[in-house]
């Protein structure tokens, strides 16, 4: 194709490659001095796919986010073919890497199914859904960053067809269910295919090997979901029932997100790092951090992590927050705490019966002259924060880094509780840490029942610095409660 047939503008260098009825090209655009990729039909007159080559621009030119390839512009060509020009990304598909039987990595493949499911929950807050995600959709690009491309068949909130209902889209062996039975499209459908994806990624084989689409569509409307240890022996137990209930028959089985998809599952498969409710302390890399620069970002960060204290108390703490001084104040904790094991219990003076406490309980903490508390033998009750979803989560790390864990432990569910492995859990992860700055947070999904918060936090701790990025998913705390509750995580730390 020359490039004077599009505006005089974009020359053409070579051909990317070509599908069922739509050819990629790579070009310059020789007005911006940019390389882009434009994506035309094969035949002018063929009105279906001209019709979804327009749905996709307009579509794809609606949302704007990282991981979703960029749309340019559409053009119509002297020679009646309409072209899309997008965002060109150097590197190969998912399909490409595993056809060469080039199995990623855990981390690999975590990192590649989280940028999927970012896009996926920027598009589901839209009101579209996807309906084609699959390896060959998704992009890789050389400098690791991860793109979704192809929304051709994207189902949108107007209702509009590009085929007749009994017209099954997509590709049936990452189909739902549902898709198949040519139901209603809703995320749940790209939260299946998203999940059969993550089967392939990191078995390196596909989740449903059956020959040909008849015999697929019976094995998917029929038989249960696959097994990832029957593909992958190694596979965590845990990481195999995360899929097997993302490809379940019935949707409200699945993950509510794609992000609480790859969350799970991330957690099942790097525990240690998933259940880090804030960047774990670093093992030396910035034990040379200025004294002056330590105490001076400290001082900041106290006054953002004083949410829920009276002003007379945060007045009243003078330098007792700083650095040196709340470590001398957990020391002196500890030296009472350990005084009052060796004295001989005495007995109650109070007909108040104790409680015993179990694992996922607040022990209630020990007074010292540093941080005055109430003592008491019931658990806190759960409480919510109040405001957006974004506000909760910082509200709870900022609490927690202030080592106010009983206020902090309020605004956990039980889920998340459990993901702490406890009261004590949440103790020893936060026991390091003097504060967090936000970098950045946004909601990238939310419904009147949950949300899913995308953050990046620098953390200040007792040997230096750290920084973090992930998801939380929230919970609303209640029916119609203007309050949200931290239900799971999945952070990772540098």
């Amino acid at each position: 194709m020359a490039a004077t047939l599009i505006l005089g503008r974009y020359r053409y260098i070579s051909r990317l490659g070509a599908g069922g009825s739509s050819t990629v090209l790579l070009a310059e655009d020789t007005l911006l001095g940019r390389r882009v990729a434009l994506k035309r039909v094969h035949a002018a007159d063929d009105a279906v796919a001209r019709t979804r080559l327009r749905r996709e621009a307009l579509i794809g030119a609606s949302v704007s986010h990282p991981n979703l390839v960029s749309i340019f512009d559409i053009v119509t060509t002297e020679d009646g073919h309409d072209v899309i020009v997008m965002e060109y990304v150097e590197g190969e598909t998912l399909a490409e890497k595993l056809r060469r039987g080039e199995r990623p990595t855990v981390s690999e493949a975590l990192a590649t199914l989280q940028g999927v499911a970012a896009a996926l929950d920027a598009i589901h807050a839209r009101g579209i859904v996807h309906r084609d995600v699959k390896p060959a959709n998704v992009l890789l690009g050389v400098d690791g960053l991860v793109k979704l491309a192809d929304l051709g068949i994207a189902a949108v909130p107007d209702g509009t067809q590009i085929t007749t209902s009994e017209t099954v889209l997509g590709t049936f062996r990452y189909m739902a269910p549902e898709q198949l039975e040519g139901l209603d499209a809703t995320p749940a459908i790209d939260v299946y295919a998203l999940a059969a994806v993550a089967f392939e990624a990191l078995s390196g084989e596909k989740a449903r090997h059956e020959p040909n689409p008849v015999a697929l569509a019976h094995a998917i409307a029929t038989q249960p979901p696959p097994d990832l240890r029957a593909a992958w022996p190694a596979a965590p137990a845990a990481a195999a029932k995360v899929l097997s209930r993302a490809m379940s028959r019935d949707p409200r089985q699945r993950p509510r997100s794609a992000g609480e998809l790859v969350a799970q599952l991330r957690a099942a498969l790097e525990p240690k790092q998933a259940m880090a409710v804030v960047p774990r302390r670093s093992r030396g890399a910035f034990a040379a951090v200025a004294a002056t620069a330590l105490a001076a970002v400290a001082v900041a960060l106290i006054v953002l992590s004083s949410v829920g204290r009276s002003p007379s108390r945060l007045a009243s703490s003078g330098t007792r927050h700083s650095v040196a001084g709340a470590t001398a104040d957990r020391s002196a904790a500890r030296a009472q705490k350990q005084k009052q094991k060796q004295k001989p219990k005495a007995k109650p003076k109070s007909s108040t019966p104790v409680h015993s406490v179990t694992p996922t309980t607040p022990s209630a903490p020990q007074p010292s002259s540093a941080s005055p508390v109430q003592v008491s033998s019931a658990p806190p009750p759960v409480q919510s924060a109040a405001g957006s979803p974004v506000s909760a989560v910082e509200t709870f790390y900022r609490l927690a880094a202030s080592h106010q864990y009983t206020a902090a432990w309020a605004l956990a569910d039980p889920s998340f509780r459990a993901q702490l492995e406890g009261y004590q859990g949440l103790e020893a992860t936060m026991a390091a840490e003097r504060a967090i700055v936000f970098d950045g947070a946004s909601v990238v999904n939310e419904s009147p029942s949950n949300a899913t918060v995308a953050v990046r936090t620098t953390s200040l701790q007792t040997d230096g610095t750290q920084s973090c990025s992930g998801t939380v998913n929230l919970l609303r705390a209640g029916t119609g409660s203007p309050g949200w509750l931290l239900d799971h995580i999945a952070i990772n730390c540098d």
